[in-house]
């Protein structure tokens, strides 16, 4: 754990331990001073001790009846709530909920031969070979777990000085180290087609322009337009927004850092990179395996993931066009495994891939189902990213 923030008590997990980090961050959960006594707590540096962040976190899920039974029919009646016992709870739930062990990819591990369509086997041969992806993105999990520049826009608020500049320099904000400014974790890329916008600050809203970027990021860093982000229009945020961007100086020194070269890539490479990283999809973490609940005790409101409008996942399917119209966080047909077969009938289901409108087959395989295009190409696609229309 970091300076100042040790544990009270033993946790877990990993997950469990790294829970307790974003509630004492001003600008995740806390709060800054003045807005609660939790930000107050944190800004005074009260984390440990009955009148620390930490308990003061867990006074308040305790004062909730409905989770104080749930906790006393976990460790009985007369065990006083502490933090640890509210991130432990939080890591097996996320251990649980967002496990990602059955995507295409680990079927075709496994020894299916069929899991994987010919452009996704081509990705993947691309991804491990000549372009350089997985010099970063190795693993079981597709990351390194180092630090990497690759010249990123800036946008938004930044991490520099507590939040009062707009400047983000990466690991350096942690190490005090020269040669970690401007790098960041590389990331996982399981599930990625469901994780967007991309980049460490969500510069870029679709896995072809973070891509594009990653095979030209000096040019592409000095041509970012702000327009590119999907962002809330708020007046007082504008000049946030695009303060790094506008400062030719910080710009130079973002592209100075910039430790990645990739070689460049075909437009049809490009598309079957894109196509075997939705092969790393697992069907279920679209929705996660309890899902959504309809409440919580704390009475706070619950968006659905219908509720949640974010960004279409037309790009991450590969097409140029965007259908403003098409379903959100519901259908990423690059995910789908599709081979050569028989074109059958009935209820249409809307597909984002090629605009098509494909025939189901067979829904009986739990996280799958059988779908047949108009030219007679049959294949799989996850049940939970799919829209039904009427036949």
């Amino acid at each position: 754990m970091p300076s100042g923030r040790e544990l009270e008590r033993p946790v877990n997990s990993l997950l469990a331990a790294q829970s307790l980090l974003p509630i004492l961050s001003a600008d995740e959960m806390a709060g800054h001073p003045g807005e609660n006594n939790i930000g107050n707590a944190v800004n005074e540096e009260r984390i440990h001790g009955p009148q620390g962040a930490w308990q003061l976190l867990a006074d308040r899920v305790s004062g909730i009846p409905e989770y104080r039974i749930l906790f006393e029919w976990l460790h009985g009646p007369d065990h006083a709530l502490h933090i640890t016992d509210i991130t432990n709870a939080i890591g097996a739930f996320v251990a649980f909920e967002f496990r990602s062990t059955s995507s295409p990819f680990d079927a075709f591990l496994a020894g299916d031969e069929n899991a994987l369509s010919p452009a996704q086997v081509a990705g993947m041969e691309l991804f491990y070979g000549s372009s350089g992806c997985s010099a970063c993105h190795s693993g079981k999990y597709q990351t390194s777990q180092t630090f990497q520049s690759i010249g990123l826009p800036q946008i938004g608020p930044g991490k520099g000085q507590k939040g009062e500049d707009t400047t983000d320099k990466g690991r350096f904000l942690v190490t005090g180290e020269q040669d970690d400014t401007y790098k960041f974790l590389v990331p996982s890329l399981r599930n990625v087609t469901l994780t967007a916008p991309y980049g460490h600050d969500g510069a870029y809203p679709s896995l072809r322009e973070i891509l594009a970027h990653h095979l030209n990021p000096l040019e592409r860093l000095m041509d970012y337009q702000i327009s590119q982000a999907r962002l809330f229009d708020v007046p007082q945020w504008r000049q946030n927004d695009r303060a790094v961007m506008d400062d030719i100086n910080e710009l130079v020194r973002i592209g100075a850092a910039i430790d990645v070269r990739l070689p460049s890539l075909s437009s049809n490479e490009h598309d079957n990179i894109i196509a075997f990283l939705g092969a790393l999809e697992d069907p279920s973490a679209a929705r996660g395996r309890l899902g959504v609940p309809d409440r919580v005790p704390s009475g706070l409101p619950v968006e659905s993931i219908e509720d949640v409008s974010s960004i279409s996942t037309w790009e991450n399917a590969g097409l140029s066009e965007i259908d403003n119209e098409a379903p959100i966080a519901k259908v990423i047909a690059s995910a789908a495994k599709m081979r050569s077969g028989p074109s059958t009938k009935d209820s249409a289901i809307a597909v984002l891939m090629h605009n098509y409108i494909v025939d189901l087959l067979d829904t009986s395989k739990v996280g799958w189902w059988k779908v047949s295009t108009h030219d007679g190409i049959e294949g799989f696609v996850a049940s939970s990213l799919l829209e039904r229309t009427e036949p």
